[in-house]
């Protein structure tokens, strides 16, 4: 398993279409306190999904962990993952580590699920 992190970097955005090419799954991260993170679903999940229609995405909530309820509810995230059906979501926190096993756990299992189909 390999695992590329683009962020929301500009100046890597050119490099993307290269590596999702031959992309069996994607995560998608999300800031759970900034609503602007969750309203770039739509361009993240077509430039992913330029090769695969069907490539299975996972929506990340990020820094659960914050004392400041999340701004990006589930109802709104919940939307994301229906219109672009995705796999699964999950909210984060690397601070604390909460939920990041079981990210790559879903993760992983999908790909297995995946692998055992296609064979």
């Amino acid at each position: 398993m390999q695992l590329w992190d683009f962020g929301g970097q500009e100046r890597l955005r050119f490099l993307l279409s290269k590596y999702v090419k031959g992309a069996t799954e994607a995560l998608l991260l999300h800031d759970l306190t900034n609503p602007t993170s969750i309203k770039n679903a739509n361009e993240r999940v077509e430039l992913v999904r330029k090769y695969n229609d069907n490539l299975p995405i996972i929506l990340v909530g990020t820094k659960y962990d914050l004392a400041v309820p999340e701004i990006i509810d589930d109802t709104t995230s919940n939307l994301v993952v229906n219109k672009y059906d995705l796999i699964a979501k999950i909210k984060t926190s690397s601070k604390t580590g909460k939920n990041v096993e079981e990210v790559f756990n879903l993760l992983f299992n999908n790909l297995l699920k995946n692998l055992k189909i296609d064979s």
